[in-house]
């Protein structure tokens, strides 16, 4: 038994790895949701009366890093919650050093679109600093 291939078959063999290349290179491929959330995005708000703050979410090692922060005067103490898809996944308390606060978390990467969501209350003001992404 021959394994040689005919001209014709090797042709449109040939021209099927060429078309699958070129699918993989322009993108029209997907490996699934999770290349989906292969970038980073970040929103930016004010605060309420004053201040502001700065939520990222973007991939970490399969999961999700969440980063959130708050800029305000100095020495203010603040509850901070941060949801993902209603979940709670941060629930502290965190004091502003030299102007701001940093909360950083890596959690589990839902199925389908995250919504996460932080919130910052100001213990003493009420002052409130919130926001969300979409990832």
């Amino acid at each position: 038994m021959s394994t040689t291939r005919s001209p014709r078959r090797t042709a449109r063999a040939g021209a099927a790895g060429a078309v699958a290349v070129a699918l993989l290179a322009g993108g029209v491929l997907a490996a699934g949701p999770a290349d989906a959330k292969a970038g980073r995005v970040e929103k930016r708000g004010s605060c309420s009366p004053s201040g502001s703050w700065k939520l990222k979410a973007g991939p970490e090692n399969g999961k999700i890093e969440i980063e959130y922060e708050v800029h305000a005067k100095s020495g203010q103490r603040w509850k901070v919650v941060i949801k993902d898809n209603g979940v709670t996944r941060v629930n502290t308390t965190k004091k502003t050093v030299a102007g701001v606060f940093h909360v950083r978390k890596v959690v589990t990467n839902l199925k389908g679109t995250d919504v996460i969501t932080a919130k910052a209350t100001n213990l003493v003001t009420g002052a409130t600093c919130s926001g969300s992404v979409r990832y």
